[in-house]
């Protein structure tokens, strides 16, 4: 790290560790997958997602 300051370039790759969880942590459901690997092609995704943006508005 002292290396790259050396070099005027910030350690950027460097990954923080809290003592507290992050709120993406608490916020995730392990029932269902995260949305970055949800299946695109799944024929019932806009009803799925339209049924969770009414749960937000309701």
């Amino acid at each position: 790290m002292t290396e790259l300051r050396e070099q005027g370039r910030l350690p950027l790759g460097l990954i923080y560790q809290g003592e507290r969880p992050a709120l993406e942590s608490l916020a995730l459901n392990p029932e269902f997958a995260v949305p970055a690997r949800q299946d695109l092609q799944d024929p019932n995704l806009i009803d799925r997602y339209r049924e969770a943006m009414q749960s937000f508005i309701r």
